[in-house]
């Protein structure tokens, strides 16, 4: 029978201006490991050097006892510009 994994992640502003409308848009993860949660999930508005914090609901598959999870996340500064994480390689 498949379980069902809790886990909170720490999305953090490191760069010199705000962002907004931060959004987890997409996940992959290895080992058939689906993920739960509802996509795409906002993570509101980040200030200058804060932080917020986020959960995700995975299914994780009989048998499974390690998997990887890449989430990727979107924002714009309060210039408009648009940014997604990881970096695409395009």
């Amino acid at each position: 029978m498949a379980r069902q994994l809790s886990v909170s992640y720490t999305l953090s502003n490191g760069a010199g201006i705000n962002t907004v409308n931060v959004q987890v848009v997409s996940v992959t993860n290895t080992n058939d490991v689906i993920m739960s949660s509802t996509l795409p999930m906002s993570a509101g508005d980040i200030a200058v050097t804060g932080s917020t914090q986020i959960r995700l609901v995975y299914t994780v598959p009989p048998g499974v006892t390690s998997f990887r999870s890449i989430p990727r996340i979107t924002s714009q500064d309060t210039y408009g510009n648009n940014y997604s994480y990881p970096a695409s390689s395009a």
